[in-house]
């Protein structure tokens, strides 16, 4: 198994974002979840991907989230 630092993965995955790559994205952030469930940069970008796939209940669920943890999150608020 290949190993990468998780911020150059996260890198890797909001490229996938900005290519309009949403499932990937998302079942490589669910990876990441499952590893590092507190990881806050990866539930603001599990938001980005819901709310891209027009699950805006569930995006701002994870947003809320992100907030409740880091209530300045400029991305988040608008999220």
């Amino acid at each position: 198994m290949a190993e990468i630092a998780l911020r150059d993965y996260i890198q890797q995955i909001e490229k996938m974002i900005e290519e309009e790559a949403f499932q990937e994205a998302g079942a490589h952030l669910k990876h990441i979840l499952k590893h590092f469930p507190k990881h806050l940069d990866s539930y603001r970008s599990m938001a980005q991907v819901l709310l891209e796939r027009n699950r805006f209940l569930d995006a701002g669920d994870l947003f809320q989230r992100v907030l409740s943890v880091e209530p300045d999150d400029f991305l988040s608020h608008l999220g």
